[in-house]
């Protein structure tokens, strides 16, 4: 049997989902449970102690009563306690859970998870489940989590020991006090220790399972094969063949993540995307004149070219526009795939660098040209800003003078119209003005 050493496809995670296997930890989700019992506590305490102070009262009230009729009105207390407490506190508690779950694993239907195995009746396999690691580390935990939270307990209570003393003297408005700080910090030691807990559980059961559902270079290329013979999948490759074929020459080379010649002669476009196909994909290829052009526009849009004489040949045997690379060539174009990554890394880090150096460039142009213009200034000694506003000052001087002289000219006119024998003209009604304003 081969080992597996292979870390699970993107396809055996999906089935493992499918039949209930995915990463979750029961401490977040007890973790989640703790801290909203903390805040609904925190939020309806205060009204709890008073509904169970009025209840306690009210039972002492109809203790006089018969015995029939005080069974009632207990339980109709009781009842009224349960509704208003009890059923949210539950509701709370439900929510938070589902919460929780949802949150690690999603939404998810694992009907086959529900079904009874028939490995579980296998002595031999119980007897594997009793002494593996996980187990064991679940023991570990358990035990770890015992000891450092009585560890934390005893010396809170050793802190408040002093305290307890003088309880008896002080009464009932002490202790109270007292009680409700150590509940806080009870709960604060514990939400703070299931947090730690829970995301070491979770990194754990998240090993544990991609250990379970690691393969082998065997089966890795069986999924390949099985995915090439699936009708979906056939159906799929010919929509993105059709697809390919629509579009130009010059946007499939553009899309290339490498291309492989010979050397001139032939030229292959390779594409490959993770997210999109699951293997590399031919998605250009010519001969003679088209390997030529397909070459041009490699270099033009900075395409990584490789010569390889025999892998040309063979992808332009073996395949067409289209297909997805076979497997006798996984290795050799995977070769070409990772030198054309790092390629692209280096191309983009000197693009970056670049950039970088124009904008400086620009920096210390602007720094030299205001540092010319300080220069002149200097050898003119006049401010240009200056200048400027002198040129306003001037310009503003001469329109006041001529407003001037037009104010004095107009004045003229007016009086020697009041000198002249004509009499004066009457002002207008205020009513007709104030209409006209």
């Amino acid at each position: 049997m081969a080992e597996k050493t292979e870390e699970p496809t993107q396809k055996k995670l999906q089935d493992a989902r499918k039949e209930g296997q995915v990463v979750k930890s029961e401490l977040i989700t007890r973790g989640a449970q703790l801290l909203a019992l903390t805040l609904w506590f925190w939020v309806q305490g205060p009204r709890l102690v008073v509904a169970l102070q009025d209840a306690f009262d009210k039972t002492i009230h109809y203790v006089l009563l018969p015995l029939e009729d005080a069974y009632l009105r207990v339980f109709m207390v009781c009842l009224d306690v349960l509704l208003h407490f009890v059923l949210s506190l539950i509701l709370v508690v439900f929510l938070t859970t589902v919460s929780a779950i949802v949150a690690q694993i999603g939404f998810l239907f694992a009907f086959k998870k529900l079904l009874p195995k028939m490995d579980a009746l296998n002595p031999v396999n119980n007897l594997k489940n009793i002494f593996s690691l996980k187990k064991f580390y679940g023991i570990f935990r358990t035990v770890l989590i015992v000891i450092l939270l009585t560890t934390v307990f005893f010396h809170i209570f050793r802190t408040y020991s002093r305290s307890f003393l003088y309880l008896p003297a002080c009464g009932v408005q002490c202790a109270l006090p007292l009680i409700g700080k150590l509940t806080v910090w009870f709960f604060i030691c514990l939400i703070a220790f299931y947090i730690a807990f829970a995301t070491i559980d979770y990194l754990f059961e998240r090993y544990q399972l991609r250990k379970q559902l690691r393969m082998s270079k065997q089966d890795i290329r069986q999924e390949y094969k099985d995915i090439e013979s699936n009708p979906e999948m056939k159906g799929f490759i010919r929509g993105k063949h059709n697809e390919l074929q629509q579009e130009d020459s010059s946007s499939r080379v553009q899309k290339a993540s490498a291309v492989v010649r010979n050397p001139t002669h032939l030229a292959v476009c390779l594409y490959y995307e993770p997210e999109e196909t699951p293997l590399p994909m031919v998605i250009e290829k010519g001969a003679g004149s088209a390997a030529e052009k397909i070459i041009q526009l490699a270099r033009r849009f900075k395409i990584p070219t490789f010569e390889n004489v025999s892998l040309a040949r063979k992808l332009m045997a073996d395949t067409k526009i289209g297909d997805y690379i076979p497997e006798a060539l996984f290795e050799p174009v995977a070769e070409i795939l990772r030198i054309a990554m790092l390629e692209r890394e280096e191309a983009l880090e000197e693009d970056l660098a670049e950039i970088s150096s124009s904008e400086e460039h620009d920096a210390v142009s602007s720094d030299e040209d205001k540092t010319r213009d300080s220069a002149e200034w200097a050898d003119s000694g006049v401010d240009p800003d200056l200048e400027k506003d002198a040129q306003s000052g001037a310009d503003a001087k001469e329109s006041f003078s001529a407003a001037q002289s037009q104010t004095e000219q107009e004045e003229d006119t007016s009086n020697k119209g009041i000198d002249s024998e004509d009499p004066p003209l009457e002002p207008p009604p205020f009513g007709r003005f104030q209409d006209r304003v």
